[in-house]
C-alpha cells in the first residue's frame, strides 16, 4: 500500500498543519514568525514600548490564525484534481488583503513617528515570512519526494534482481526436471529396446519382433507424445515480474515544482498590491505622498513576485541545460544579485521613511534563508530528474531482460518438445513399421537388414536427444534430412527451389524442416501413406510448403499434431484437403515461422 493510499482523501488544512505526510507541519510554518519576533525584540529592547504589547499580541494572533488559511490555499492550489481549485486562489487573494489591512491600517492608530515601532516592524517582517513560505514549502516537499523516489529506485532495482534470479533458478529446475524425465522415461527405454533387438537378432525369434513393435508404439503414445505436448502446448509456469512496480513510487516533475514555486507567492503578491493600491487611493495619509506609495507597491511586487518567479525560471532552465554545479552557480549568482538589490532597496526605503534598520536586517535574514534553501533544493531538483531517468532506464532494461528470459525459456521448452514430437516419434514409428513389415513375412534372411534398420532408427533418437538443437545451413539439406528417416519404408520425393535455398537458412530453415517432418509423420502415422511428395518454393516474402501423400481415410480423422499447432499460435493458417487421389497439406509461412505472437511482441520491446 502506498503512502497516498494510507492518507485521508480530505485536503483538510488542519490535517496537513498538524503533521500530514505531504506537507510541512504547523511548527515549521511558525518558526520564521517566531524568529522575526525574537530578532526584533533583541535588537529593539532599548527602544521597546511596553504599551504596544496589546497591539503586538493582536497582530501575532491574527497572523497565527491565518496560517491554516495559508496552508489550505497552498494545498488547494496544488490539488489540480480538486473539484474547486479556485478556492486556493481566492484564499491567497484574501491573505494579500489581510496583509495590507493588518500592516498598513496600523498607521491611522499610531503617530507617524511610530512607523519604526516594534509592532509595525514585527508585522512587516512576519508578513514577509508568511507570504514567502509557500515557496519554501514547495522546496522542502520536493526534497521529501526526492528521497522517496531515491528509495523507490533502490528498492525496485533490488526487487527486479531478486525476481530475475528466482526466475532463472526456477527455469533451471523445471528444465532439469524435463530433461531427467526424458532421460529416464525415453532414453532408458530406447536403450533397453536396443538390447532386446540385439538379443532378438541372435535368437531370430519372430514373436520378439512383434512384441518390440508394440513396445515402440506404447512408448510413443504413452510417454513421448504427452511429454512433447506438455512442452510445446502448455504455457510456461514461471512468472518473472507481473508488473513493473509492486507499488507506484512518488513522481514529481522538476518543472512543475519550479513553476509552482513562483506561482504561489505571486498570487499573494497581487492581493497585497491590490489592497495597498486601493487603500492608497482612498487616503494618501497612509504614506503621506504618492511617490512613497508607488515605492511600496513596487517593493512588494518585487519581493513577493519577481524574486521567486525569476529564481524558479532560472533554476528551471539551469536544471535542464547545465550540470549540477552550473545550476548551483547560476542560482547563487542570481540570489546574490537580487538580495543585494533587495537589501539596498529596503535600507533606502527605511532610511527615507523611518530611519530604522530593523526591516533591513529582517529582509536580509529572509533572503539569506531563501538563498540557502534554494541552493540546497536545486541539487535535489537536478538529482531527482536524474533519478527519474535512471528509474525509466532501469524499468526498460529489466523488462527487456525479463522478455528475453521468457523467450529463452519458451524456446528451450519448444525445441525439446519438437525433438520429442518430431525426430523421436518419427524414429519410433519408423522402427515399428520395419518390425511389422518383417513380422508379416518372417523371412530369416531379411532379419539382419531389419535389425540394422531398427537399430539405426533408435540410434537416431539417442543422437537427437543428445544434440537437442541441430542447426543446418541450407533448406535443401534440412528437408533431405527430415525425409531420410523414412527411406525404405515410404517412397519419398522432394523438391526445393534454388531461390528458396538462397533466401532461407539457419534457424528459419530448421523451422521449415520441422513443418515438413511433422506433416510427413502425420501422413505416415495417421494416414497410412506409403508415398510422400514435398515441394518447397519461394513466393515473394513467403515460403510455400506443400506435402502430398497417398494416404487413405477421411482428412478430418488425421490429427494436426502438436508441432503444427505452433502455426496456429503464431497466427499462420494452413490447409489439409483432398486433391484428386492425394491428400495435400499447404502452408505459407514467413522466415521465423515458429515465432509466436508473444515472442514477437517481446522482441519489439527489446532495446
Amino acid at each position: 500500500m502506498t503512502d497516498q493510499a494510507r492518507e485521508p482523501r480530505s485536503t483538510s488544512a488542519w490535517w496537513i498543519a498538524l503533521g500530514g505526510r505531504n506537507a510541512i507541519s504547523l511548527w515549521s510554518w511558525l518558526l520564521p514568525t517566531l524568529a522575526a519576533l525574537a530578532f526584533t525584540i533583541v535588537f529593539e529592547v532599548p527602544a521597546f514600548d511596553y504599551r504596544l504589547w496589546p497591539r503586538i499580541t493582536l497582530v501575532l494572533a491574527v497572523q497565527v490564525l491565518l496560517i491554516p488559511l495559508l496552508l489550505a490555499g497552498h494545498v488547494l492550489l496544488r490539488a489540480q484534481s480538486h473539484p474547486r481549485p479556485w478556492l486556493g486562489l481566492a484564499i491567497f487573494v484574501a491573505l494579500g488583503l489581510a496583509r495590507g489591512l493588518m500592516v498598513d491600517s496600523l498607521a491611522p492608530f499610531i503617530e507617524p513617528i511610530a512607523r519604526d515601532a516594534l509592532a509595525y516592524q514585527l508585522a512587516l517582517n512576519a508578513t514577509y515570512a508568511l507570504l514567502t513560505l509557500p515557496f519554501i514549502a514547495v522546496i522542502v516537499d520536493s526534497v521529501r519526494r526526492y528521497r522517496a523516489l531515491r528509495a523507490a529506485v533502490r528498492d525496485e532495482g533490488l526487487r527486479w534482481q531478486r525476481a530475475l534470479g528466482n526466475a532463472e533458478a526456477d527455469f533451471a529446475r523445471e528444465y532439469a526436471t524435463y530433461r531427467e524425465k526424458v532421460n529416464s522415461e525415453v532414453m532408458t527405454r530406447v536403450i533397453h529396446l536396443q538390447d532386446e533387438i540385439a538379443a532378438m537378432a541372435r535368437e531370430a525369434a519372430g514373436t520378439g519382433a512383434l512384441a518390440g513393435a508394440d513396445e515402440l508404439r506404447r512408448l510413443s503414445a504413452e510417454v513421448v507424445r504427452p511429454l512433447s505436448h506438455e512442452l510445446i502446448l502448455e504455457p510456461t509456469r514461471i512468472t518473472v515480474v507481473p508488473t513493473p512496480f509492486a507499488s507506484t513510487p512518488p513522481r514529481w516533475e522538476i518543472r512543475d515544482v519550479l513553476r509552482e514555486a513562483s506561482r504561489a507567492p505571486m498570487t499573494g503578491c497581487w492581493g497585497v498590491c491590490a489592497v495597498m493600491g486601493l487603500l492608497g487611493l482612498v487616503g494618501l495619509s497612509l504614506y503621506g505622498s504618492v511617490p512613497l506609495l508607488v515605492v511600496n507597491l513596487g517593493w512588494d511586487l518585487f519581493i513577493f513576485g519577481v524574486v521567486p518567479g525569476a529564481i524558479a525560471r532560472v533554476a528551471e532552465r539551469a536544471c535542464g541545460r547545465l550540470p549540477v554545479t552550473g545550476a548551483w552557480v547560476a542560482s547563487v549568482c542570481l540570489w546574490a544579485a537580487l538580495s543585494l538589490v533587495g537589501v539596498l532597496g529596503t535600507a533606502a526605503l527605511m532610511d527615507l521613511a523611518t530611519g530604522s534598520g530593523v526591516v533591513f536586517w529582517g529582509a536580509a535574514i529572509l533572503y539569506v534563508a531563501l538563498s540557502a534553501l534554494t541552493v540546497i533544493s536545486l541539487a535535489g531538483f537536478r538529482r531527482q530528474r536524474d533519478l527519474q531517468d535512471e528509474l525509466g532506464e532501469l524499468l526498460a532494461r529489466e523488462e527487456a531482460v525479463a522478455s528475453r528470459l521468457m523467450m529463452r525459456i519458451d524456446h528451450e521448452r519448444r525445441e525439446l518438445g519438437l525433438v520429442l514430437h518430431g525426430s523421436v516419434q518419427a524414429s519410433l514409428t519408423r522402427a515399428a513399421m520395419a518390425l511389422d513389415k518383417w513380422g508379416d513375412s518372417l523371412d530369416p534372411g531379411a532379419l539382419p537388414e531389419v535389425v540394422d534398420e531398427v537399430r539405426n532408427a533408435l540410434d537416431s533418437i539417442v543422437g537427437a536427444l543428445d544434440t537437442h538443437d541441430p542447426r543446418s545451413s541450407g533448406l535443401d539439406v534440412v528437408v533431405r534430412d527430415r525425409l531420410r528417416l523414412w527411406e525404405g519404408a515410404v517412397t519419398c520425393s522432394w523438391s526445393v527451389t534454388s531461390d528458396a535455398v538462397q533466401a532461407i537458412d539457419g534457424a528459419a530453415a530448421k523451422d521449415i524442416g520441422d513443418i515438413v517432418g511433422e506433416a510427413v509423420t502425420n501422413a505416415v502415422r495417421h494416414g497410412q501413406a506409403d508415398e510422400v511428395r514435398v515441394d518447397v518454393a519461394l513466393d515473394g516474402a513467403l515460403v510455400v510448403v506443400r506435402v502430398r501423400d497417398n494416404g487413405t481415410g477421411p482428412v478430418g480423422a488425421r490429427h494436426p499434431g502438436a508441432g503444427l499447432s505452433l502455426l496456429a499460435r503464431a497466427g499462420i493458417p494452413w490447409t489439409l484437403e483432398r486433391v484428386g487421389a492425394w491428400t495435400q497439406f499447404t502452408v505459407r509461412v514467413p522466415g521465423g515461422v515458429l515465432e509466436t505472437e508473444q515472442e514477437r511482441v517481446s522482441d519489439v520491446r527489446r532495446p
